[in-house]
């Protein structure tokens, strides 16, 4: 009998809400994720998240599901809620040795189902002690090992700020802690990077392609801050938001991004 907490979920289409203790994604972070937004029963981001989903799989060598088979499985679990958050979760399942992979993965597929929390239009940010580093073989995808995140969210809960600015070891920003940055900047709209070390950001996507020409991409030090500065922070899930102030410094507000603001509003009305 399903109980209400599998009603949430569902591992390989089946309601449920456990895997085993040997599934190797709990063992060792074997596998990678999305989180994706749904309203009125539809993804409007759903081709960007796949794509990704698909990219981060092949660098972890795990075979990817059928997406017909994920929608499918996404619109049985929002069947009675069509305004939800939905994170996909693939495992590389149980086997292998140790370390070693089993030769033929036979990957579990996990589905979480959340209601969307009110995202605040303006947000706290710090800047992180915590470094990314940029050389790293999994640098840049959705992958389950995110104690680094977790310890720059253990900062961000010490200095009450609901996001932190994070660089690598010399000091290039990379990306927020659940999101790519965008900056105003001398009177430029610049997304900093693209760096290897951060996450191919779908909501940043989707914003390139709606901005074009007016937004650059370029390598930023952190040391080119500037006090007038102001900083948005975009998530395929909570959308574009503006930092109100870093480190406990006012930022001064900009109107750069509300044409896009708008529109990512109207996308998800």
């Amino acid at each position: 009998m399903a109980t209400s907490a599998s009603k949430q979920c569902l591992v390989n289409g089946v309601p449920k809400d456990s895997v085993s203790v040997l599934d190797r994604g709990l063992l060792y972070g074997d596998g990678v994720f999305e989180t994706i937004r749904f309203v009125r029963g539809r993804s409007p981001l759903w081709a960007r998240h796949i794509d990704r989903l698909k990219r981060s799989l092949r660098v972890l060598g795990i075979p990817a599901p059928d997406p017909a088979q994920l929608l499918s499985e996404c619109k049985q679990l929002i069947a009675k809620q069509p305004d939800a958050v939905i994170r996909i979760t693939l495992t590389r399942g149980q086997g292998g040795q140790a370390y070693f992979p089993p030769g033929q993965a036979e990957p579990n597929r996990i589905l979480t189902l959340r209601s969307p929390a009110q995202p605040k239009p303006e947000i706290d940010m710090i800047r992180s002690t915590v470094t990314l580093n940029s050389t790293s073989v999994l640098a840049g995808i959705k992958h389950l090992n995110r104690l680094e995140q977790v310890l720059i969210a253990r900062e961000c809960q010490l200095h009450g700020a609901q996001e932190a600015l994070v660089s690598d070891q010399e000091g290039w920003l990379v990306e927020g802690l659940s999101g790519n940055i965008v900056l105003h900047h001398g009177g430029q709209l610049i997304a900093p990077g693209p760096h290897p070390a951060a996450v191919w950001g779908v909501g940043l996507d989707w914003l390139r392609a709606l901005l074009k020409c007016q937004l650059s991409e370029r390598p930023f030090h952190r040391d080119e801050l500037q006090p007038d500065d102001s900083i948005w922070v975009i998530n395929s899930v909570q959308g574009v938001r503006l930092v109100h102030q870093l480190d406990g410094h006012l930022l001064p507000p900009s109107t750069a991004l509300d044409p896009a603001i708008t529109a990512w509003n109207t996308l998800f009305e």
